[in-house]
């Protein structure tokens, strides 16, 4: 209980500066500002004052002041107090459900939580900046790239993520994917194939997300780019890195069918248009933590759905 309220006060702590990063580099939300966000002083958009620590309390400075700037009264946005609260919640489910028999003694161990709490870093700035902007920012996308590459099929050989995948079940759930988005549920669905060689949990990362980027690159080269961007198809890429083979495929469908009916739940209610753009990126991410922290209860679910 200890380590997931000390994940949670991280959380929130790192939320309030990534908050700094989105407003000032990508949403430009405070142009007056320096974008010079390591050296610089926070202040207030609206009257420039530079604030002290009491300020910047993460989540209890935004309720004391009741979201309004200490000296001038201007509104402080609910999207700085969303960040911080959102950080530290996915903080504390990661260590809910990921951390299970987290052994401290193993250094290992301390280096895929370091980099676990990175990753879910980066990803809230793509989800926010995809969100507003409509796009995936190369340098945040590029960086979790480079670390996938790096580090995930040496987590495969320490045995810590990722598992040996027999190409036969890798044949069905590429099967599954495609007939399921086709017929909606196609959970009930078999195939059998003769035993064929297996893909090692080092190749099991780079596998999976060199499927899931040519999976997204088909889909923007036959729509001409007019359903999804290039951004989607790195972001997939990392998708599938990080979570290897099978649960990129979950994450995959959750974020389909989550994308489909957000969709036409803001076309009826008329949000959006039929052609206008939605941006994918945050339903792909939906799709990520939803199977990285439940994968096992998904699955559970989709089991008693079959039968």
């Amino acid at each position: 209980m200890v380590i997931i309220f000390f994940l949670f006060i991280l959380g929130i702590s790192i939320g309030s500066f990534l908050d700094v990063i989105i407003s000032r580099v990508y949403l430009d939300v405070s142009p007056k500002l320096s974008k010079d966000i390591i050296s610089s002083r926070s202040a207030c958009a609206s009257c420039k004052y530079t604030l002290n620590f009491w300020d910047l309390i993460p989540l209890l400075s935004f309720l004391f002041l009741r979201g309004k700037c200490r000296y001038c009264g201007a509104k402080i946005p609910f999207r700085c107090f969303l960040m911080e609260l959102f950080t530290g919640i996915l903080f504390a489910l990661y260590g809910i459900f990921v951390l299970k028999g987290f052994s401290p003694s193993a250094l290992q161990n301390w280096m895929l939580i370091l980099y676990s709490l990175i990753v879910i870093s980066c990803l809230i700035i793509i989800f926010q900046v995809d969100l507003h902007k409509y796009i995936i920012p190369n340098p945040i996308i590029f960086s979790l790239i480079g670390l996938g590459l790096l580090l995930e099929p040496i987590w495969g050989l320490l045995n810590l993520k990722h598992q040996m995948i027999p190409l036969n079940h890798f044949l069905f759930d590429i099967y599954w994917l495609i007939k399921s988005l086709l017929t909606n549920f196609g959970i009930e669905m078999s195939l059998s194939y003769s035993q064929l060689p297996v893909i090692s949990p080092f190749l099991n990362p780079i596998f999976s997300a060199f499927f899931l980027g040519l999976f997204f690159y088909l889909i923007v080269f036959l729509t001409r780019g007019k359903g999804m961007g290039m951004g989607d198809v790195k972001l997939a890429f990392f998708m599938g890195l990080f979570l290897g083979w099978p649960e990129s495929i979950l994450a995959l469908y959750l974020a389909f069918v989550s994308g489909a009916i957000v969709s036409l739940i803001m076309v009826l209610i008329k949000k959006k248009k039929l052609k206008q753009k939605i941006p994918f990126g945050p339903f792909l991410l939906f799709g990520f933590f939803c199977t990285w922290f439940w994968n096992a209860e998904i699955i559970s679910i989709f089991a008693r759905i079959a039968h």
